[in-house]
């Protein structure tokens, strides 16, 4: 049955999961998503390693899918083909692949953490053993790939891209970055920076766009970057608990933040119907409906083992903490009320997809053809039960799931 909520505008939002299907299930932990569809494919992104760590580190792998293959097969159990079209591997551990698409060209862009090269460097990270740099692959026909090239500054962490018009009509899009910043030796606060590139390889600087200013939004990272409408840019970024929104209107240099109460980490944001959704890594205790799960409670009792009588309010079933590896799932949310005269919106859960454990890190693609949405993430929920201790180091599995977005 379909999850329906209460639309900002007055609209009902119906999102029914329709099919999920797997694409990477060899075994290895497989993490961190990035979906596009590019000319007559869809080609996703992931990591592939050993465990969650830096170390030993992992490759970044991209497979593409043709369109008709999803479009035209939505029903078969093995789900559609994939190929993988490249394999990148660098010295250190490669994470985070994201990519962007223009009419000619496809982008990838990833992180990599290599061992400390220095101690006495502008950009070093304060107690670390490894810095990181953000690095690009192109290619302009979707098998042939280049070689990786370093983009901005060490420790500054390029997480989305987007396009822009141009403020001269004539001109290509302008795209835009949000980077987080872990600290160097010299200030150890998070930050959020706004660069500009019009070559998608030489990047600027343009803006500081949130420092870590307090204990309960320290730490913000993971910026997703967006454009709800003209001339106005808009990024939800994850904190360790609840999120950041926040908006800023041509040229960009000044950010109005709002601190939503909803954990999203590593949001993925997309618009569809004129409303703007997000796919997240989010707490199960946070959802709409929650039920915390129960144990039995021990009995008090005498010192010669006879129970002591208790009234009819001392429960004996009481809420338990959720275990880490039952805490989180992958979620799909509306971010309501994002209009001209709206810089505090509120989060609506439309949908969880299956998942457990270590997971989300999602890629999403609107098809307007298909009226669905289309989601990359990895978890593992098929490899259920698995021991609390060895959750980082367990096989994860990437999934495509399809879900259908409507509004009546």
């Amino acid at each position: 049955m379909p999850n329906t909520v209460q639309a900002s505008t007055g609209d009902t939002v119906e999102a029914t999961l329709h099919t999920i299907t797997p694409i990477a299930t060899d075994g290895r932990h497989n993490a961190f998503c990035g979906l596009v569809r590019w000319r007559d494919f869809y080609y996703v992104s992931y990591r592939s390693g050993d465990g969650h760590g830096v170390f030993p580190g992992g490759d970044i792998v991209i497979q593409r899918c043709h369109q008709d293959d999803i479009r035209w097969t939505p029903r078969r159990v093995d789900g559609p083909s994939w190929q993988q079209v490249a394999r990148l591997s660098t010295p250190g551990d490669n994470r985070d692949p994201h990519l962007v698409a223009d009419r000619d060209m496809l982008w990838c862009y990833f992180a990599t953490y290599y061992p400390r090269w220095g101690t006495d460097g502008k950009w070093c990270l304060t107690n670390a053993t490894h810095d990181y740099l953000t690095s690009i692959v192109q290619t302009s026909n979707g098998t042939t790939w280049s070689k990786p090239c370093q983009v901005f500054r060490p420790n500054y962490w390029l997480w989305s891209v987007v396009s822009v018009p141009s403020t001269r009509g004539d001109q290509a899009p302008v795209w835009y970055g949000a980077a987080y910043h872990t600290g160097d030796i010299y200030d150890e606060m998070y930050s959020l920076h706004l660069i500009r590139s019009e070559s998608r390889i030489w990047w600027t600087h343009r803006a500081v766009m949130r420092w870590s200013t307090d204990f309960q939004t320290r730490k913000p990272s993971e910026p997703c970057l967006f454009a709800p409408r003209q001339n106005s840019l808009a990024c939800l970024a994850r904190l360790e608990n609840g999120c950041l929104y926040g908006t800023a209107t041509f040229p960009y240099q000044e950010w109005t933040w709002s601190h939503l109460r909803i954990t999203l980490h590593a949001p993925s944001v997309f618009q569809a119907h004129g409303k703007v959704f997000v796919v997240a890594r989010s707490r199960r205790d946070e959802l709409p409906g929650y039920v915390p799960p129960k144990q039995k409670s021990t009995a008090k009792t005498t010192g010669d083992g006879r129970k002591i009588p208790h009234d009819s309010s001392d429960e004996d079933v009481k809420p338990s903490l959720l275990r880490p590896m039952d805490l989180y799932c992958t979620a799909l949310w509306e971010v309501c009320c994002v209009d001209a005269h709206e810089t505090r919106p509120t989060l609506r859960h439309l949908l969880t997809l299956p998942s457990w454990g270590d997971n989300s890190y999602a890629g999403t693609v609107w098809d307007a053809d298909l009226q669905e949405l289309l989601v990359a993430y990895y978890s593992m929920h098929e490899r259920q039960p698995l021991p609390e201790e060895t959750a980082l180091v367990s096989p994860a599995d990437v999934f495509l799931a399809r879900v259908g977005l409507t509004v009546v």
